[in-house]
């Protein structure tokens, strides 16, 4: 529970993480706004500095930790919608019940806070979970300070709202008490109503008892409303499960978008992003209702709602055109989008680097993509030298994949895919 006074807002998160059987890393994160701060003015910059109590209370013995810690906040417009947030950490013993309250005072002298109880974690050598820790930020980095764990610099995201402004959703948890070689994480989003759950895997290699996962994910098209991120382990003998919640908020339109008639063929080939009931309800439409059916599919994914520009249609639509330019053939009689170059460059976009093997002698012409961001590969091989290339190979689960496709090209390109760096 989080009590708030003065119509003033302190949010309020915790995370918990393995330091020992017996202790528990407890990261504090808290957030407000500005606007309710007293601010100084010097050399046109407006400062604040205010001091932080924080007192942790054990529920059974009634035994309270008390300190105060002062922070400083440089703006320069005091009246802005800022928000400003930081993180405590603090060292509890295992398997208590403790009650945290964090106390600030406002630009009147007048103390507002929040308050949580929490029971801290039993670690021992067990097969779990830490706490997710969610927020908008994951940066690799090289910087110390408390932001940062085992390389990765979160910024404290306690309200956990996401918008137009913060549609990307980053997470950070660790997994103790490994005793396999490799493990599978599976990441689900469930919402509400009639919200499809998002579900993707990922297999980590294991060198210690502990591995860290992080994870960023664009909710940006999902539907306003509560949802809950969870995360399930599993080893050759042990499944671990942790979850968190977090809700998308609901974003109204300033500025008029509509889709020309010129791109309204482009912008209704939705068949490799939309649900199979979607795409069935759009065909199902009159023209009058295909065109506001696809206003609210395309505004779901807009990226800046304020501009008459919806920059992900305009993306969407110049990868269905290219695919119809450069995947297009003639011997079969297709056009590029029904292709399956064109079906992955239209889900994925362009690859980040193309290898061409169109002339060896012992293999048939084949291509392969390779995505640097995500490091997915893909391979398209034309068998019958009709200028279509048919994928074989896809990193993606989703994605079809033949067998044998490791014998079907060259030694040298399988060990880009099947060694030690894929």
């Amino acid at each position: 529970m989080v009590l708030v006074l003065l119509s003033l807002t302190i949010n309020l998160d915790i995370a918990q993480f393995s330091l020992s059987p017996e202790e528990t890393y407890c990261e504090i994160y808290y957030s407000m706004p500005t606007k309710g701060l007293k601010f100084n003015e010097a050399g046109g910059k407006f400062t604040a500095e205010f001091p932080v109590i924080l007192r942790i209370t054990d529920k059974a013995t009634k035994e309270t930790f008390s300190e105060t810690f002062h922070k400083t906040v440089n703006v320069s417009n005091p009246d802005e919608e800022l928000e400003f947030s930081d993180v405590r950490l603090v060292v509890l013993g295992s398997k208590k019940r403790y009650n945290i309250r964090l106390e600030i005072e406002n630009n009147k002298g007048e103390p507002f806070w929040a308050e949580t109880t929490i029971v801290s974690r039993d670690w021992g050598d067990k097969f779990q979970f830490s706490d997710i820790q969610v927020s908008h930020t994951l940066l690799p980095t090289t910087e110390e300070n408390s932001f940062v764990k085992n390389g990765y610099k979160l910024i404290p995201f306690p309200r956990r709202t996401f918008s137009k402004n913060r549609y990307l959703l980053a997470s950070y948890c660790e997994l103790y008490g490994l005793k396999e070689d490799s493990v599978l994480i599976t990441y689900i989003i469930t919402g509400r109503g009639d919200e499809i759950d998002t579900v993707f895997n990922s297999h980590y290699e294991t060198a210690g008892d502990m591995i860290v996962i992080p994870m960023i994910a664009n909710v940006l098209g999902y539907s306003p409303g509560t949802y809950t991120l969870k995360l399930i382990a599993r080893g050759d003998l042990h499944v671990a499960m942790s979850s968190k919640r977090f809700s998308i908020k609901e974003i109204k339109r300033k500025a008029t978008f509509s889709i020309p008639d010129s791109i309204l063929e482009y912008a209704s080939f939705i068949n490799y992003i939309a649900s199979s009931r979607e795409v069935r309800e759009l065909n199902s439409l009159t023209l009058p209702g295909k065109k506001l059916f696809l206003l609210k599919f395309w505004s779901r994914r807009d990226p800046d709602p304020d501009t008459r520009e919806n920059e992900a249609l305009i993306d969407f639509v110049t990868r269905v055109k290219n695919s119809d330019q450069n995947f297009s053939t003639e011997k079969r009689g297709k056009e590029g989008r029904f292709t399956d170059r064109g079906r992955i460059y239209i889900k994925y976009g362009p690859p980040d680097d193309i290898i061409r093997r169109t002339s060896e002698l012992e293999v048939d012409p084949y291509i392969i993509w390779h995505y640097f961001d995500t490091g997915e590969w893909f391979i398209f091989m034309d068998r019958d030298m009709s200028g279509e290339y048919d994928i074989i190979y896809s990193s993606i689960d989703a994605e079809p994949t033949e067998p044998n496709w490791e014998g079907l090209i060259l030694p040298e390109d399988r060990s880009k895919i099947s060694g030690p760096g894929y």
